[in-house]
């Protein structure tokens, strides 16, 4: 399912780019295994499975505090923004 903004300036939609976790990259990096951060943390190990793997449709704040805490590290080595890509050089202009 794609989504979509409408940029009311140009009167076009444009692909929203995805937000991805890093979470199983910083687990591997730090050593530790999910069950260990469910146990530093205090997050449900089914809740953490689903932010490594996807399936969360949420984030609590709370969660995230406590995941950079557990970790080591800052907000944004846990998220990346999906880089944008040009479809069919659709944003190509050719002087």
């Amino acid at each position: 399912m794609l989504k979509y903004k409408y940029n009311y300036f140009f009167k076009k939609k444009e692909k929203m780019r995805k937000l991805k976790y890093n979470l199983k990259s910083l687990l591997a990096e730090k050593g530790m295994m999910l069950q260990e951060l469910a146990e530093k943390t205090g997050i449900h190990p089914v809740s953490l499975s689903k932010i490594a793997n996807y399936h969360a449709q949420s984030i609590k704040f709370e969660y995230i505090e406590l995941i950079c805490n557990a970790l080591d590290c800052e907000v944004t080595d846990l998220f990346d923004l999906e880089k944008k890509r040009l479809n069919d050089f659709e944003d190509l202009k050719i002087a």
